[in-house]
């Protein structure tokens, strides 16, 4: 059934590329600490630089592919892997199938 023009395509592969530019970091702790800040507080520079400093997150651009592995039980993170031998990284669920 069509549900009109702003439908959105059902996922059917766990191979996309992101959305828009952003972060993946090794847990979700490091997703959530700067979710917080945002929410205080207009700029989360500081907090950005630290997790890219301690290497804690990697920061990643528009259209890199990725590999969909998991969800966190809330669907708010999802696991992926850059490349097939990368380590795999939480980043957030809009950056990989927008919304939010």
């Amino acid at each position: 059934m069509d549900s009109g023009n702003d439908a959105v395509a059902p996922v059917t592969s766990n191979q996309l590329q992101l959305l828009k530019d952003g972060l993946v970091c090794r847990s979700t702790d490091s997703l959530v600490a700067l979710r917080v800040c945002g929410e205080a507080k207009q700029d989360c520079g500081t907090e950005r630089a630290q997790l890219l400093a301690s290497k804690a997150c990697v920061a990643i651009r528009a259209g890199t592919p990725v590999q969909v592995e998991a969800s966190s039980r809330s669907f708010e993170w999802l696991r992926v892997r850059i490349s097939a031998d990368g380590e795999a990284l939480w980043t957030e669920r809009a950056l990989v199938l927008g919304g939010q």
